[in-house]
This record gives C-alpha cells, structure tokens and sequence, in this order.
C-alpha cells in the first residue's frame, strides 16, 4: 500500500478493532445478566419464603376449617401397642406377661424377652430365691407378672407344679415380699378291685383308673412279688388309696392305705402305718414289708439259668460254677440296684463285659454283667438307692443273648441271690405295734368291702434252662470272685 494511505488510514483500523472488543465485552455481561436472571427464578422457586417480597397468605374461614375431614391414622391397632408404623420394637412396657420356661431358658431371660428392663427384675428374682432355689428351675414351669407403667415389676408369680406356687410382692417402700403360696388341696379316700385278664396295669386301665396307680401298688409289693413273672391271669387284686383334688379336679393319686392281690404263684397284703421314723408298709403280723433286696434286679421274661456251684456248662460240656443268677430280658430294660449301696466298680472287665459292682450293708455286695451301657451319672465312688436304675440289659463279654447276670456276695463269698431274699428289716413291737393292730383292723375292714374271687395258688414253677442263643456261657470272672 502507499505508506501515505497507510498512514491516514491507522487511525480508523485503531477505532474499529477498540468497537469490535466493547462488542464482545456487551455480549459476555449480556449473558451473565440473564444466567443471574435464571438464578434468581430458580431460587424463588425452591426457597419462596425467603423472597424479598413479602406475599399474603389467603386463610380458609373458620366455618371452612370445621368442614375439613380429620386426617386418616392407618394401624391404629399398633399404635395401640406401642408401636408405631415404620418404627421398630415396642414403644411400651406391658402391663401384664405370662409364659412358660423354655429349654436352656432362665426366668430372668423369660422377662427381658417381655421387654421388662433388667434393672426391675434383678430385686424380684432375688427375692424370690429366697423361698424357692433356682437351681432347680425346669422348662414347663409356669409364671406371670404385673408391672406398673415406669417398668416395676409389682407382682409375680412361678408355678413350679399345679399345687406349688411361689410369689413375690412389692411393698408401699419399694421392696419385695415374697412366699409360697397357700394352696388347699381336698382327699377323698377310694377303694378298687379288679381281676387280671390281659395285664395288670390292664386291669386298673379297665376298672376306670390309670396306670400310674398301678404302678403304686406294684412298689408296694416291689420286695414280695416279682411282677416280671408272678402275674397270672385270674389273678385278683384290691386296693384302698386317695385321690387328691384341687378346685375340684383330679390332680393325682395320693397314698396307698392297704392293698392284697391273690395270685396263683403269690399272694401278700400289706397296710402303710406312719409313726414317726417307722413310716412304711407292713404285713398284718407287723412284718416290714420292706426286705434288705428286691424281688429281682429288673423285669424279665424269665430265669434263664440258676445259681450252680457245680452247673455242667452247656457247651464246654464240663462241670463249671455258675455263681448267680441269669435273667432273661430285653436289651435296654432298666437294671436297678438291689440294696442301698456304693458303687465300687463301673468298667469293662474280662467276659463279665460292663459290670456294676455295689457294697451294700450287712457285708454284701452285688454285681451286674454282661450290660448294654450304664446309668448317667454311674461310676466308682457314688452312693445309689434301692430301686435307682444302675444301668440297662445287654449282652457285653461273653454272653451269646441279652439278658443279665446277676451275682450277690456275704463276706466276699458268692451266695445263692435267690436264697438271701427273706432278709426283712426290723417288725413293729411294743406300742407301735399295738398302734399298728389298730389301723390294720380299720383297713382290713375297708378292703373287705372290695369283693374279689378267691384264687387257688399253684406250685411256683422252676426255672428254665435258656437256650444256647439265650444264656452267657462264661462267667470266668465270678467264678474267681472278681467283681
């Protein structure tokens, strides 16, 4: 270009490059003049109270407001309760909680699950330890309480038995009170007879009664009968006993006045007489009952083998001592201690298989062989009662069939189990037997009011040799005295 046009024309470029950049600038503040705009019409939409002009609120009339429908309360049942919809657990305490303990359960752990806050239950229970131990607490038993609104336990009660009852009561100063609960209970004495057509325990089922009176009169002759073997039918049994009541309903069997059965291979009568420590059954002549051993050390079917000092063993063929008794019986039926006693074996040994040993009074001894398994709680050292289960029939060792051997010792010398049996506890004398003549005649009286036939008793009948399947063969440790 001519350098004189280009001078004259500097001057203009220089004003339309200065025009070009207020334009821009116009635009850009434009542009940020409506986004503040957007903005401010945003806010006042999401947050309209805090616009800067105050707007007037139009309200309905009043007789407008007392037309409106009261809003809807949906589960007002949980509401109720304490709860309220979306929120969980209780919202209050209850007024009242019952329940039974459950297994592994404590009835401190029964009344939180309630919902009972722990620090009301820790002084009720501690009261309560005072008249009933807790220790011996079981599932099934029975409680319920009250509680006043601020959690306090105000009463309970625990049922250990229908007729057992324990509660705790809180004072006007805040402590507990606790006892066991009064309850009157009402006996009425009864009589009963029957006659065996298919079992015993059938007999009392059939006369109206239950078995668990039956088993009453079977511990009554517990030392006599044999109740394994002796039962025959025809045979004719009678008995007086109470009946406990509570509000009128039969709660469970009181004791046993007097029983008699007539049996064709035995027959005995006997009369409970309660004088101080001589509490007991007794024959009319005021013989105890009660006999230093039991009739038999379990139930079975039968004696398969005797007490032999010189058996011919049935398989070996050759004279071998058989020092006890064998009894027939189902694996797994109950075997009981004979005498009191203290256990001074419980074990495997040799062909005996696992044997109870028992030291009893009077210098005896008693063993059990040949057992499925022992008793909980079985083992050398522990004291066990007449008629506690030891352990159970089986046919450990050297025994070819379940069923039990049964040995007794005198002096560490095996004697006949089946000869030492008429070992009786001491008879009445004196006053207390003439007490007991008394009573007896009163009750003989009411048992003969009980007709039964009378039932011609027939010779025991011997024991039967066993089978080779049904016998042990070798008692090698009883017969050198092991046991």
């Amino acid at each position: 270009m001519n350098p004189f046009l280009e001078d004259l024309l500097r001057p203009s470029l220089g004003s339309m490059t200065r025009g070009a950049r207020r334009r821009r600038q116009h635009r850009v503040l434009l542009v940020l003049l409506l986004v503040v705009l957007v903005l401010l019409g945003i806010s006042r939409r999401l947050w309209p109270g805090q616009s800067s002009n105050p707007t007037v609120q139009r309200t309905a009339p009043v007789a407008g407001l007392l037309t409106l429908s009261p809003p809807r309360i949906d589960r007002l049942e949980e509401i109720a309760n304490g709860e309220l919809p979306g929120v969980a657990g209780p919202m209050a305490i209850p007024a009242h909680v019952s329940g039974t303990i459950q297994s592994g359960q404590s009835l401190f752990a029964a009344l939180v699950a309630h919902g009972i806050p722990e620090n009301s239950i820790h002084p009720v229970v501690a009261s309560l330890q005072q008249v009933f131990d807790f220790r011996r607490a079981q599932p099934g038993h029975d409680y319920e309480a009250d509680v006043d609104p601020a959690g306090a336990i105000t009463w309970i009660r625990y049922r250990t038995a229908p007729e057992t009852i324990f509660e705790a009561r809180r004072t006007v100063d805040g402590l507990y009170e606790s006892r066991q609960v009064p309850v009157e209970l009402s006996v009425e004495v009864h009589g009963l007879s029957g006659v065996v057509s298919t079992s015993l325990i059938g007999a009392f089922v059939q006369s109206g009664e239950r078995e668990s009176l039956a088993q009453k009169f079977v511990d009554v002759f517990q030392w006599d009968l044999d109740f394994s073997s002796d039962v025959r039918t025809g045979d004719a049994f009678r008995i007086v006993f109470e009946k406990v009541f509570l509000d009128g309903d039969f709660l469970r069997y009181g004791r046993v006045l007097a029983a008699e059965y007539r049996g064709q291979r035995a027959a005995a009568t006997a009369f409970l007489f309660e004088a101080d420590e001589l509490t007991g059954y007794y024959l009319s002549d005021g013989q105890s009952v009660e006999r230093l051993f039991l009739a038999a050390p379990c139930r079975y079917r039968r004696i398969s083998s005797l007490y032999d000092p010189n058996r011919l063993h049935p398989v070996l063929r050759v004279r071998r001592p058989h020092l006890g008794v064998d009894y027939a019986a189902a694996t797994g039926t109950p075997v009981y201690a004979v005498a009191d006693g203290t256990v001074t074996f419980a074990g495997r040994r040799g062909g005996n298989g696992n044997l109870v040993s028992i030291r009893h009074a009077h210098a005896y001894d008693s063993g059990y062989a040949h057992l499925h398994r022992f008793a909980r709680g079985i083992r050398a050292g522990v004291t066990v009662e007449q008629g506690q289960i030891i352990g159970y029939v089986g046919s450990t060792g050297l025994s070819t069939g379940p069923h039990l051997h049964f040995a007794l010792k005198r002096n560490r010398q095996f004697v006949d189990p089946l000869g030492e049996h008429d070992i009786r506890r001491p008879p009445l004398r004196g006053r207390a037997l003439r007490d007991f003549q008394r009573l007896r005649n009163q009750l003989q009286a009411e048992l003969e009011r009980l007709p039964i036939p009378d039932v011609q008793q027939i010779e025991p009948e011997q024991a039967q040799e066993g089978s080779v399947e049904a016998m042990d063969f070798v008692d090698g440790d009883f017969a050198t005295g092991e046991f």
